[in-house]
């Protein structure tokens, strides 16, 4: 069991010496947490990222308040909609680095047509009479 430090009101309902029991609260509210992620982002791997990281704050500054169900699913939203923030001007950003790089693909089709012709070519270069 990992136990909060009491430094707010929070603290003082729960637990031995006023510390809270983290390890029940992420077993308790985790999969939450997750799936409200998930829901938002509609990323499964940045849901896990973004839960670890909203875990990761309730250890170093929990709230000074007892509705800690509330603090989690605020700071899931902010941390949600900050990612995907960052994911729409990545994806601005992208475009306008890969604009014209379609261009520069060459299918496999074309390649082997484009082997064919040598191959043609060299037959007909072949049946030439030398000068």
């Amino acid at each position: 069991m990992v136990a909060i430090e009491p430094s707010g009101s929070f603290y003082s309902e729960s637990g031995e010496n006023g510390a809270v029991d983290f390890d029940g609260l992420y077993k308790e509210h985790y999969i939450k947490v997750y799936r409200h992620i998930v829901y938002i982002t509609g990323n499964v791997q940045a849901a896990e990222d973004i839960s670890q990281e909203v875990f990761m704050r309730l250890y170093r500054n929990p709230p000074e308040h007892g509705n800690v169900a509330a603090w989690l699913f605020k700071v899931a939203n902010n941390l949600a909609y900050n990612h995907m923030r960052d994911e729409k001007t990545r994806g601005a950003k992208e475009p306008a680095i890969s604009v014209g790089e379609e261009d520069k693909v060459i299918s496999i089709e074309d390649v082997a047509i484009r082997n064919q012709e040598i191959r043609e070519i060299r037959r007909a270069l072949a049946l030439l009479p030398d000068i």
